[in-house]
This record gives structure tokens, sequence and C-alpha cells, in this order.
């Protein structure tokens, strides 16, 4: 979830080719356009992209409906655009999925909402045990997510009218994680794929779920 920059990007799509995973990328469609070449990479990886809103959004139920739109859709063109393909799926950060969102997803051409079932918990994995500790929580056909950057919040704006809420914009992926994180993100990814693997555990990329959706928008 979220775009980091591009060591990082890079060193994951590394382990992942070494431990032949296939993946699914949410990407910002607002970082993205800060480097194409590196959204053109993962997309020629074989990898999957996703749509993760224009600047990343959290709590995305709490935006008028207009803005609501133009955050999917303006992503949606962007990455269209950089990658040359169009996303068939949506997620978004810390939110209720209710009929605007799947209302807004639909007319923005996409076909898919994607919900995490738990967060590789990053900080927290600096051994294979620790890693391994992980595994054992999760079940067959959980979808794993890792969280790259700080979603945007919604805060309230006055307004002559009325208060609306308001996307708080981040700066780019410049500003992202610390050199501390970046490390800790790649080794903690290492160690997990590793322990999937010791555990028997084969992955597929979030995509090849849709054949088995609980919803079809």
């Amino acid at each position: 979830d979220g775009m980091s920059d591009r060591g990082v990007m890079e060193g994951l799509l590394e382990i992942f080719k070494k431990n032949d995973m296939k993946v699914a990328f949410f990407l910002e469609g607002m970082n993205a356009e800060v480097d194409p070449k590196l959204v053109a990479t993962i997309a020629n990886s074989g990898n999957t992209i996703g749509n993760y809103s224009y600047v990343g959004i959290t709590h995305g139920e709490q935006l008028p409906t207009d803005k609501l739109f133009e955050e999917i859709c303006h992503s949606e063109k962007a990455l269209k655009n950089i990658s040359g393909t169009l996303p068939t799926m949506l997620k978004l950060d810390a939110t209720i999925y209710n009929t605007t969102i799947a209302r807004c997803t639909k007319l923005c051409g996409i076909n898919y909402l994607v919900k995490s079932s738990t967060f590789l918990p990053v900080e927290k994995i600096t051994t294979i045990e620790e890693a391994q500790v992980f595994v054992t929580k999760i079940k067959p056909g959980m979808i794993v997510s890792i969280k790259l950057g700080i979603p945007v919040g919604i805060k309230a704006e006055k307004s002559k009218v009325d208060d609306v809420p308001a996307i708080d914009k981040k700066p780019g992926i410049k500003s992202g994680l610390d050199s501390a994180e970046k490390s800790n993100v790649i080794e903690a990814v290492t160690l997990f794929c590793k322990a999937l693997k010791d555990e028997g555990y084969t992955t597929a990329p979030v995509s090849d779920f849709s054949k088995y959706a609980q919803y079809s928008l």
C-alpha cells in the first residue's frame, strides 16, 4: 500500500522475484507522477498495479462524493497514462466501503474494492523467529498488506457555505520513509517471505482473488 522511494520499491521487486512471488502494488497517482519510470518498472515486472487514490487518502467514506470521485478518477487516469494499463482494483486505507464508494469506484471503471486481512508489522519483524510467529497467525486466503506510506487524513475545513471534509495533502515520495524504516521494510519482507516458504505457503496476487470475490461492483 503506497509508494516509497526507488530504493525500497526496487528492493521489494527483487525480493519478490527471488521468491517467485507476484504481488499487487496499490499506488497513489500523485506519487506515480513523481517517478513514472519506477511505475513502468513495476508494471513491466509482471506484478499488478492497483489504485490507492490520488494522494493516498484514509477514511474515504468521510469525503464528499465529488471529492471522492475526483480522488479515484484522477489517480486512475494517472496510473493508466504511466503504466499503460487501467487498474481494475481500488484500495483505500482505513475506509468503510459503503454504497457511495462502490458507485464512485464503478463509475471510474474499477471492478473491485480490496480490503486487507492483516498488515505486516514491519517494525516488529527483525528476526526469522519473529517472522515465523507472524506467519502462524495467517490463514489461507488472507490478504496481507505492507504499508509503505502514511495515508492522508481528512480534516474539517470551514467555508462560507458549509463545513466539509478536505484532503490534507502530503508531500511526494521524497519525504516518505526515513532510512531506518527503509531498511526495516526490506529486512522484514525478506524474513516474511522466508517464513512463508518454510511454512509451506504459496502466494498469489490479490488480482487472482477476483474469481472468488464476495461482491463484484
